[in-house]
């Protein structure tokens, strides 16, 4: 059975200093053997995402991840 866990970092722009979180899952896959599996759930207001894992700061437009 696999297990899941939801967690926050905290994200910070390398570009203008900007900072923010973002809120993942953390999906461990015994089964399968392809280790854990991590999905972008949300970023804070100073972020916004972009794709399933892709992170833009809405400051100055850099890409974070």
């Amino acid at each position: 059975m696999s297990k899941k866990e939801e967690y926050t970092t905290a994200l910070e722009c390398p570009n203008c200093n900007n900072k923010g979180s973002a809120r993942w899952e953390e999906n461990e896959n015994p089964v399968h053997g392809e280790g854990y599996a991590q999905r972008l759930l949300s970023v804070s207001e100073e972020f916004t995402k972009e794709g399933d894992n892709n992170v833009k700061c809405n400051n100055c437009g850099a890409k974070i991840r």
